[in-house]
Parts: structure tokens; sequence; C-alpha cells
């Protein structure tokens, strides 16, 4: 569980995201498992019999352009089959993590319930609402590229340049500022354009620390999923490519191809094991950096009444006959006279 009321430096991230992280591993493994095998073969799959042959290459001069174009077109449809299939092992991961912290265990069918639920849609009108201001931007600058070179008299390719650096700039302040929108559809069950406004307001006054987090995290976890998934791609896929590597100065155009699709298998395959590890942990990460937010803008304040100890004085009915006859008692202001004392008016007591 993580502790509420404290702020939470990187090595408190790292251990609630590591331990968070062994508490779920074997249920997350078995429920990626089930989207990244199929979706992994299908990619090999569409590139074993979709790829050109060495018999197409041959057909004429204009063959080596049709390879070229569609080994691209191949590898950007495949690229898009995977990263739905991340988005919802994501989406997966996120409620069993965000479960596991309310003391709750899902099953996988919970998990594949939420992953295909309008949590999905949700997400994928939140990623088209973060690209109509980029597009925005975008459009805003080419008409000021084009009125400053028509007053200056240059080209417009020059002032793109001037202006290409603040565009860059705040499209990438908004991507740190909106990075918990899914995190925050999952977790609270939130809209599209909510989910944007929420997670901006959470990392406005922590921006540079998200970003610093960001930064550091991302190379940690590129770095360990290229650890894993080259050596398997290599071990599966090198030697193809080493065997088709074409020599220098060869004009062999069937050997070029052929190492390029065993190539463009072995990127495939890195892209599938590396999207198989960072499905699993970028969602660990993001939710307890979350709660850190969260817990840095007081949302688990507790209002602790001032607490005013007042002593109540009970006075009984025996208490005030006490004190009233304690008024009607004449006061001896001689305590020490007895009833042999000696009267100087009346010494013999009369």
């Amino acid at each position: 569980m993580i502790d509420k009321t404290q702020i939470m430096g990187l090595s408190d991230i790292f251990d609630y995201s590591f331990n968070l992280l062994k508490a779920i591993l074997s249920k997350a493994l078995r429920f990626s498992a089930i989207f990244i095998i199929p979706a992994g073969a299908l990619a090999l799959f569409i590139y074993t019999v979709m790829a050109p042959t060495a018999n197409d290459l041959q057909l004429g001069e204009n063959a080596p352009g049709v390879f070229a174009a569609t080994m691209v077109m191949l590898f950007y449809l495949v690229m898009l089959f995977l990263s739905i299939g991340s988005q919802l092992i994501q989406i997966g991961i996120l409620k069993l993590a965000d479960k596991s912290l309310a003391g709750e265990q899902p099953s996988l069918s919970d998990m594949f319930n939420v992953a295909f639920s309008i949590a999905f849609w949700r997400i994928v009108l939140m990623y088209i609402l973060m690209l109509l201001p980029i597009i925005g931007i975008v459009i805003i600058i080419g008409i000021l590229a084009v009125l400053l070179a028509d007053l200056i008299g240059g080209g417009a390719s020059g002032v793109i340049l001037l202006l290409i650096i603040p565009t860059y700039v705040a499209i990438f302040y908004f991507a740190i500022a909106w990075m918990y929108g899914k995190t925050i559809i999952v977790s609270e069950n939130a809209h599209a354009a909510a989910s944007l406004k929420r997670s901006y307001r959470l990392v406005k006054g922590n921006w540079w620390r998200t970003f610093g987090r960001t930064i550091l995290f991302g190379l940690i976890e590129g770095l360990a999923s290229m650890l894993i998934s080259l050596p398997i791609a290599f071990f599966v896929f090198g030697g193809d490519v080493l065997a088709n590597f074409p020599q220098q100065g060869s004009q062999d155009v069937v050997a070029m191809a052929l190492y390029l699709v065993a190539l463009f298998k072995m990127i495939i395959l890195v892209y599938i094991i590396s999207m198989f590890v960072t499905s699993i942990i970028t969602p660990v990460y993001q939710l307890v950096t979350l709660y850190d937010l969260r817990i840095r803008n007081n949302e688990f304040a507790v209002e602790i009444p001032t607490v005013i100890e007042q002593v109540e004085i009970k006075e009984t009915e025996t208490d005030w006959e006490a004190r009233a006859a304690a008024w009607e008692k004449p006061i001896d202001n001689n305590p020490a006279a007895d009833e042999n004392t000696v009267d100087p008016k009346d010494p013999d007591g009369n």
C-alpha cells in the first residue's frame, strides 16, 4: 500500500513501483501474453507472406521501388496493429495495478472487460484531442512563416526554422502535462477531455519534476527493453540477416531484398518484445507517480479538528448544601481559642 500522507522521492517511487510490479507480475504476464503472442505471430506472418519475393524483384526496372514501398507500408501496418494491442494491454494492467493498491484482485476476465470497454474509445478520443492543438500550432506556424517571408522578402524555409523551436517546446510541454490522461481514464473512470484537464492541473506545479522523472524512467526502461529484446531477436533472425548481408559494391537486388526482409523481421521482433516489457512496466510507474502528484496536490489531506480540552466541573446537590452551610456559619478569627479563654470584660464569666 502507498502511504498517502508522505510525498515520494525517487527511491520511494522505485520501491513502490517494484513492489507493485512484483505483486501483479504473474497475472500481468498471462494477460499480456494473450495479446502479444497472436499479435507477434500475425505481424511476422504478414512479413513472411506479403513481402515481395525474389521472383517479384526480377519482373522489371521498377521492382525495387515497388518492393521498398511495400515494405514500408507493411511496416506501418504492423506498427499500427501492435500499437493497438499495446494500448489494450496497458488498460488491463492499469486496472490490475489500481485494484491491487485497493486490496482487490481482479480476474483476467475483469481485465479483458475493461480493456474492451468504453475506456479504450475514451483513450482513442483523448489522443485525438491531444493532436488537435498540435495541428493548430503547425497551421499557425505555417501561416506566420508565409506572412513573415512576404514581409522580409525571403524564403519561408528560414522563417519556419526560426519558429520550429518554440513549436516543439509547446508540443513537448503539453505532452508531459497530459501524460497521465490514460491513467486517469482507467483509474478514475474519467472522460477524455476531463482526463486531460485533470492531468494538466496535477502536473502544472510539478512539470519539471515530472519531466525529469519521465526522462530517467524512459532511459532505464529503454535500456532494460533493449537488453531483453536484442539478444532474442538476433538469436532468431540474426543468422538470416548476416547470411544475406550485401557485399560492398554488390548490385544484387535480390540479395539486398532478402537482407531487408530479414532485417525488418528482426526489427519487428525487437519492437514486439520491447512492447511486451514496456506495456507491463509503464502503467505501474505512471500509476505510482500519479499518486505522488495527488499527494503533492493535497488530495489525500485530512482536516484534523482542533481539540480543546474543557474541564467540566460537576457539582452535586450535596456540594451546594455544604457551601451554603459554610457561608451561614460564623467566622472564627481565633481558631486557637477554646472554652477556657477568659474574657477581660467579664472575668467571672457572667
